[in-house]
């Protein structure tokens, strides 16, 4: 069982996912941000009633974050799945990209969100021109992801 997003899983839940892995001999994976070791480290908390945990799940997968380059393979493998005839070529504008990943500090999750923004702006802005000052008045205004403390 893989378990997406487990960096905002609670005690109570993590507990019931050592229990599953004990009990029902099932493999969990936790897979989640870059908080996801911080999370599991019992020492980080201060509390004895986390060094099961950490135990039982001793392997785990935060995701990465990404870098500019992987940043634009990530929007144009975007900007291919939703099959527009006249693409934006958002990977293509060098401040463009650097705009995208100040909003989301290479994190994915927050990047298709923003990508979101920027093709409902589209649809709404047929007309207008696709550039960085566009695109940051699609993005409005918004806090940056904390990628890492």
């Amino acid at each position: 069982m893989i378990v997406n997003n487990a960096d905002v899983l609670s005690f109570a839940a993590l507990h019931e996912l050592m229990r599953i892995h004990e009990k029902l001999k099932i493999s969990v994976v936790l897979a989640g941000s870059p908080y996801l070791d911080s999370l599991l480290e019992p020492k980080a908390h201060k509390k004895q009633k986390y060094i099961p945990i950490h135990n039982t799940f001793l392997k785990y997968h935060p995701y990465s974050l990404l870098s500019r380059d992987d940043l634009k393979t990530a929007i144009e493998a975007w900007e291919g799945s939703i099959g527009w005839d006249k693409p934006l070529n958002l990977h293509q504008d060098q401040e463009i990209v650097n705009v995208l990943y100040g909003a989301c500090q290479g994190q994915l999750e927050p990047l298709y969100e923003n990508l979101r923004d920027v093709a409902t702006w589209r649809v709404d802005h047929p007309k207008a021109q696709i550039n960085h000052l566009n695109v940051s008045n699609a993005l409005g205004l918004c806090d940056q992801p904390i990628a890492k403390l």
